[in-house]
């Protein structure tokens, strides 16, 4: 289960989503990387900058059928909400709602990580 609430008061409070109605092949819980770079040296090898890991690193896209109020509150949120608390079984992160669409193979929500909830 993800739910999914605003930061700030909202009438309709919050979504949770069930995995019958994620499509979980395309579902991204997951996305996360380190910050690190690879610069080639004028000797042939090469310089690695390693900055480590952060939740601020991962991306969070939802994918699946969703009813009409929760399609209602993601529109909402992407349109009028500049952070988001989302819950997934890792945890509970600050997340920016940077899109959400809705088209003939269902409806996707991408969320990018800023922290850790209460960081």
């Amino acid at each position: 289960m993800i739910g999914i609430s605003t930061v700030d008061f909202d009438a309709s409070g919050a979504i949770y989503l069930f995995p019958e109605s994620l499509d979980l092949a395309a579902t991204n819980l997951f996305d996360s990387s380190r910050r690190s770079s690879r610069t080639a040296t004028v000797d042939g090898g090469a310089v690695l900058f390693d900055a480590g890991y952060s939740a601020a690193d991962r991306t969070i896209t939802l994918k699946g059928n969703l009813s009409e109020s929760q399609i209602e509150f993601c529109d909402r949120v992407v349109k009028g909400t500049s952070n988001v608390i989302v819950t997934t079984r890792e945890g509970a992160y600050l997340a920016h709602p940077q899109s959400f669409s809705v088209n003939g193979r269902g409806s996707s929500l991408r969320l990018l990580v800023l922290s850790l909830a209460g960081e």
